[in-house]
């Protein structure tokens, strides 16, 4: 048995150690069903939003029915809630995370259609939309990432945020700089250079190509309920959305940008969000994503952000994350860019086999460059979670396919 092999069998061997049936801690809210974890047993060991959405890309292979109960979960959140909060914690229900429900839903009934599931989770898919619609919305008609945290919340967000080195507890400005890193904490990039430490004032581009993407997805099940009215709504929400991304977010060179609504610049950072419009269908031009991929592509896999001088932050140049790599290996084969797709993922799978022969452990995080584990802001802890999910979808598209 090669490495390669070893570690997808690990991984499927290891989900059910992820798997939880009640909480552990008095903060964790209870959940309904048996709910996946990002790590087996070292700091991220309660239910996560977006990490939720990578683990799922796995499970579809090789634990289906609990791909549907984390749906289930989240469907439980949204209901109860109004929002998914950025994990099932009290401590965190000022913020949501990327959405990306929507996405999941569909992923799971593309593997498994059936109308029963639709009509299950299409009430609490439109719900959650409708938050993003009130609570998120620009007068530009794009979204942004925001909180509600209180008070009390910032000032414990300053302790962990200032341990982590991104701002200084006693700085006078630290106030109003952390309403600005909750909202960045809610893009799930926490921290990059992205936003310039304005993230309330920026119209990221990844989030509204999911927008965008669950507009299309909400119109097509629409249509399979009969809500022909409402799937003609949705369709023009994403035409609509469609045409602010091209407007407010393409740059002079082709690519695309986060929005900054407050003076109608554009960031200057070419990150792997730059890559979503591809991902979500609203862009299928080959010849400019393959370029932003050459910015972004290192001799171990694919960097959060293109190089530079380096900076504080973990979701920058040279780190490599895995949901990061998901997203960049499905644009690529969104706009028919084949072996680029191929090469990304074949490089991801075997900078994660490398790691996992030395030490026998996958990790959050990697550099791009060496492809070793990277502990900016915090050591990177073993993780299973998405690290595994994207290894084992990528592993049954470019490995076993080529042996079967």
């Amino acid at each position: 048995m090669d490495m390669t092999t070893h570690v997808n069998d690990y991984i499927k061997e290891h989900w059910k150690n992820t798997v939880h049936t009640e909480k552990s801690r008095p903060e964790e809210i209870e959940l309904p069903y048996p709910y996946s974890v990002p790590c087996e047993n070292q700091r991220f060991t309660y239910f996560f939003y977006w990490d939720t959405y990578f683990i799922n890309i796995g499970l579809l292979y090789d634990m289906p029915e609990q791909a549907l109960n984390n749906l289930r979960d989240i469907k439980f959140l949204i209901d109860t809630c109004g929002f998914m909060p950025n994990a099932n914690l009290t401590t965190m229900l000022n913020r949501s995370q990327p959405p990306l429900f929507c996405s999941a839903v569909y992923e799971y009934c593309a593997r498994f259609p059936s109308e029963n599931t639709v009509r299950e989770f299409y009430p609490s898919m439109v719900k959650e939309y409708e938050f993003w619609m009130s609570e998120r919305i620009l007068p530009c008609g794009l979204n942004r990432y925001a909180s509600s945290a209180s008070a009390n919340d910032m000032k414990n967000f300053v302790e962990e945020v200032a341990q982590r080195g991104i701002v200084d507890g006693n700085d006078a400005e630290t106030e109003k700089k952390v309403k600005h890193l909750f909202a960045e904490a809610e893009s799930g990039w926490d921290f990059s250079p992205r936003f310039n430490g304005m993230a309330l004032c920026y119209a990221p581009v990844d989030l509204n190509s999911m927008l965008y993407k669950n507009e299309r997805i909400l119109s097509e099940f629409a249509a399979v309920l009969g809500k022909d009215g409402e799937s003609e709504k949705f369709a023009r929400l994403a035409e609509k959305r469609k045409s602010l991304i091209n407007g407010y977010m393409k740059g002079a060179d082709g690519f695309y940008y986060d929005y900054n609504y407050t003076d109608g610049s554009l960031s200057s950072v070419k990150s792997v969000a730059s890559l979503l419009p591809y991902w979500a269908g609203a862009d299928n031009d080959a010849s400019v994503c393959k370029k932003l991929v050459g910015y972004l592509e290192f001799e171990y896999g694919l960097s959060a952000c293109a190089k530079s001088d380096g900076s504080l932050y973990q979701w920058d140049y040279p780190n490599m994350w895995p949901p990061l790599v998901e997203f960049a290996v499905s644009a690529l084969r969104a706009v028919g860019a084949d072996n680029d797709a191929k090469r990304l993922a074949e490089k991801y799978i075997s900078t994660i086999t490398r790691k996992f022969e030395s030490d026998g452990c996958l990790y959050e995080k990697y550099s791009a460059v060496t492809g070793e584990c990277s502990h900016r802001e915090y050591d990177s802890p073993k993780m299973l979670g998405w690290t595994g999910g994207v290894f084992r979808k990528l592993y049954e598209l470019y490995i076993k396919r080529q042996e079967d």
